[in-house]
């Protein structure tokens, strides 16, 4: 039945076009006023101050071996933290030069926003370009970290247009419900206008993006130490602010009125111009949980799983070398064998190990020559002993090198109440100038309320939980509600299902896995669910990708329905996990060994909940509760109304064409309305159109299917 309504849809197609969304609808009345402090400080504009807009190219001028001069532009941009600091730090270091060597093409009282790359805007007036463009130079000293022998900076300046490209009376243009029809040049200046001095001052602040910015010194600030969390792996936490300017209609619609929208922030970074092998020392893995310090041995650190952890952690980093008269910067690809035993060819034709080598040319004896090397992601035949680097400053940690320690400890660090975070909020704010006192927001007509907006708000009624056997629970004000004895409004079935542990030694003797087990089968069925004993429990010694694969194959064949895997907090085994579930098709849910030793009712319930969605139950429905008289609250739960979801991720650009993204979406399709299910599919990748013939005819069928 479904193949001929396949057959039938096949017949379709479905292109998505730009199409002009609906006025938004009438502020509601449900609830009772309130009014809330928002993190908004309004923005004032002077009336009709132009902005003019210039192009702005930086160039590290040297002469190759054909003794031709060549370019390297500076202000190209790069999407890794160490470069792209690196690069805008020179720019900012130049574009300062030439501000103060040219006074005859920089107007005296002019107000100038410049981004740290391409983009600069004068206030008020214009650049004294005598001509469409200019060139200027600036001493190569001021880029010598980029790490070529240049003779000087050159600097292009452009016109973008003849005429203004903005003006401060074009506020009511960037306000539209339809995106296309936004006009946001008056947004790039005022962007640019606030980040001038997180920008420019790169001694106290360091910017990542164009609204990130992180203080070098938080407790210049007065923030204290203890604000903070302390991190492991040779990683530290700073704090800063994320910003972002927004025009707001107001109420009346006639007014609109600029925002800046500031929040503080708190973020992971590498501790700067650390010794790789200190840095690896101080990873977690080799942590002693009973007494915190660090077990590490240079010896042991080379075993196979060892050295995939440490990869984890450092793959990506950017590092330099401390040897030879000349610094070499590069970003870490893999490991390679140690020292000793890594062969290479010098220049004179002789074969020697690294150990050797550095011996030789350098006097440099190593102390840990079986040590794992390091290879260059862009040279991957160029090793490195981990000794002889250091970390490159100003680099965030990234997803992959995050650990679950950390990132709690990150969560629990940012989780501060709203009247501290307002005032975290305001200091690193006005530390930014983004004040009403900035001298160079004034010169360019612009000013900032120093205190944060009030906006009104409606509190609308709590809504009703509704579980099985028509059990309703009504949630606090704080969205709170006490489930613990409620079973699920449409409980699963789990049978035919198997555990696999992962754990380490340590992990395996204080562990036990079969009293969890046990509480997690008696959970199960306290909350409605059918539940069979656990097929297997059966502990993996061969604890990697192919162990695995060949596990998932044997449950394959004796047809399981579900798989629970119980791993140490330290082994990252998660994302092959989810690859074999797509490739076998056998549903899994990974918990972490730490959750074992909770053994906390909210925990398991926490876990009972996914478990059952996964297999196709329904925990609860939400029933909005509309005031009287209104129907506020009636759509959300209407069977007749279709909430869809989708998101496109994209390949990392690397020029292999045969990677596609992939179009993930959700859709309460299913015959409960408040149950989602979900598919993707790949589509050619950044495609600029893409056709949704496929989404909606999976769309059609899913639904098609729960009500036949």
């Amino acid at each position: 039945m479904l193949e001929s309504k396949l057959t039938k849809l096949n017949r379709w197609f479905l292109v998505v076009r730009t199409v002009a969304l609906p006025e938004k609808r009438p502020v509601g009345t449900s609830g009772a006023r309130v009014d809330l402090l928002a993190n908004l400080s309004a923005i004032h504009l002077k009336p009709n101050v132009p902005f003019y807009k210039y192009d702005v190219r930086m160039y590290v001028v040297f002469s190759g071996n054909d003794q031709k001069e060549h370019l390297k532009e500076l202000t190209k941009q790069t999407k890794d933290d160490f470069p792209e600091q690196q690069r805008k730090t020179a720019c900012v270091a130049v574009y300062k030069h030439i501000l103060k060597s040219n006074a005859d093409v920089f107007p005296n009282g002019a107000a100038l926003f410049y981004d740290r790359a391409a983009i600069l805007f004068s206030a008020q007036m214009q650049l004294k370009l005598e001509g469409e463009e200019k060139q200027l130079n600036a001493p190569a000293s001021l880029a010598s970290d980029m790490g070529t022998e240049a003779s000087c900076i050159r600097v292009v300046i452009k016109k973008v247009t003849d005429n203004y490209q903005v003006n401060s009376n074009e506020i009511r243009k960037a306000v539209s419900v339809r995106d296309v029809d936004k006009d946001k040049a008056i947004l790039e200046v005022l962007n640019l206008a606030m980040s001038q001095k997180g920008y420019l001052e790169t001694s106290q602040f360091v910017t990542y993006g164009s609204n990130v910015h992180y203080l070098f010194d938080h407790q210049s600030l007065g923030f204290r130490d203890d604000e903070l969390p302390v991190l492991a792996d040779g990683k530290y936490a700073g704090i800063g602010l994320t910003k972002s300017v927004k025009v707001l209609e107001g109420n009346d619609k006639k007014s609109p009125t600029a925002f800046v929208v500031t929040d503080v922030t708190k973020g992971a970074f590498h501790n700067d111009d650390q010794n790789l092998l200190e840095k690896i020392s101080q990873m977690s893995i080799f942590l002693d949980p009973r007494s915190g310090n660090s077990c590490f041995n240079a010896r042991t650190a080379v075993q196979p799983f060892n050295v995939k952890a440490i990869l984890q952690q450092i793959k990506g980093l950017y590092v330099s070398t401390t040897y030879g008269k000349k610094k070499r910067t590069f970003q870490i690809g893999g490991t390679g064998e140690p020292p000793n035993k890594l062969m290479l060819q010098t220049p004179d034709g002789k074969r020697c190990t690294i150990e050797q080598y550095l011996l030789k040319q350098y006097n440099l004896k190593l102390k840990y020559p079986w040590m794992v090397t390091v290879s260059d992601r862009h040279n991957p035949n160029s090793f490195y002993p981990t000794e002889l680097l250091t970390v490159a400053p100003s680099q965030r940690v990234k997803l992959q090198q995050q650990t679950p320690d950390q990132v709690a400890a990150m969560i629990k660090a940012s989780a501060t109440l709203p009247q501290s975070r307002m005032k975290q909020t305001k200091i690193v704010k006005e530390a930014l100038d983004i004040s009403s006192r900035s001298a160079r927001l004034a010169e360019a007509g612009i000013s900032v309320d120093d205190e944060f907006v009030s906006v009104p708000a409606r509190l609308l009624p709590a809504p009703v939980i509704l579980y099985g056997q028509s059990q309703k629970i009504n949630p606090t004000n704080n969205c709170k509600w006490d489930g613990d004895r409620s079973k699920f409004l449409e409980p699963a079935q789990l049978t035919n299902w198997a555990v696999c542990t992962m754990l380490t030694q340590y992990d395996g003797q204080r562990l036990d896995v079969n009293a969890f087990i046990g509480r997690l089968e008696s959970r199960c069925r306290m909350r409605g669910m059918r539940v069979d004993p656990a097929a297997e429990i059966f502990s993996l010694s061969k604890q990697n990708y192919e162990g695995l694969k060949e596990w998932f194959a044997t449950q394959k064949q004796k047809g399981r329905r579900f798989l629970v895997f119980i791993t140490s907090d330290g082994i990252k085994i998660h994302g092959d996990i989810k690859l074999l579930e797509v490739e076998y098709q056998i549903l899994s849910q990974e918990i972490k060994g730490s959750r074992l030793l909770k053994q906390q009712n909210q925990t398991m319930d926490n876990i009972i909940a996914k478990i059952n969605i996964k297999l196709g139950g329904v925990n609860y429905n939400v029933q909005m509760a509309p005031s009287p008289g209104s129907s506020s609250g009636t759509w959300f739960g209407a069977k007749d109304t279709l909430f869809v979801g989708f998101e496109i991720s994209n390949p990392m650009s690397s020029g292999r064409s045969e990677i596609p993204s992939v179009l993930g979406w959700a859709a309460n399709c299913a015959k409960n309305s408040q149950q989602y299910l979900g598919d993707y599919i790949y589509v050619k990748a950044r495609q600029p159109d893409v056709r949704f013939s496929q989404f909606f005819q999976k769309l059609l069928l899913f639904e098609s299917a729960a009500y036949h």
